[in-house]
């Protein structure tokens, strides 16, 4: 694959998944009578969908944690699909995910269904790529928990890449500072 950060850009979808995670998440709160039960639920769906696909900072890591903890409380009368609540337990718990993650074609599907004046349906099938560089960095990071020093081979076979796209996801994450880490190649090794 190309590396992450020489795919083309499409508007700025990384600082979009926040913002549209936010102003979807304001539908569901809203108290407004006017608002039906159906657009609530898709607002909080997206809300989840973009929040997933947001680039992990401290700020993105909160409110996953906040929607997880609202949503048998605050959000109780939305009546939300299982894959979505449980997507959300998945990228909360230091665990590996599995690729493809359970539910991840109603992510995806959900994902197409926005296209709008204001998202094309490129900027869309942008997202559905970022979810899953998301999921593949959310897995990279519970190594780096787990392992100081990991052969490359079984890195790959841990989350199931191809060494070419594991170095580059792993190069991505070490020239964001996301993650500390050394790729020493000739022995095949990759310390954290």
């Amino acid at each position: 694959i190309a590396s992450i950060a020489d795919r083309p850009a499409v508007g700025d979808a990384v600082a979009t998944a926040m913002d549209t995670a936010e102003d979807n998440k304001s539908v569901p709160e809203s108290m407004e009578e006017s608002i039906s039960p159906a657009v609530r639920k898709t607002a909080l769906e997206s809300c989840i969908i973009f929040l997933l696909a947001s680039k992990f900072d401290n700020h993105q890591s909160d409110m996953m944690h906040r929607m997880k903890t609202q949503l048998p409380s605050q959000f109780k009368s939305v009546q939300l699909d299982a894959v979505f609540a449980n997507a959300l337990v998945l990228f909360t718990t230091h665990e590996i995910i599995p690729t493809p993650f359970p539910g991840q074609a109603a992510f995806e599907s959900h994902i197409m269904q926005q296209k709008t004046d204001h998202m094309s349906a490129a900027t869309l099938a942008h997202f559905i790529t970022l979810l899953k560089d998301r999921v593949v960095q959310h897995n990279l990071r519970v190594v780096a928990r787990c392992y100081k020093r990991i052969r490359i081979v079984r890195l790959s076979e841990l989350l199931g890449l191809p060494r070419s796209d594991l170095e580059a996801h792993l190069s991505e994450l070490s020239a964001g500072g996301d993650l500390f880490l050394k790729i020493d190649r000739p022995a095949g090794i990759v310390l954290f």
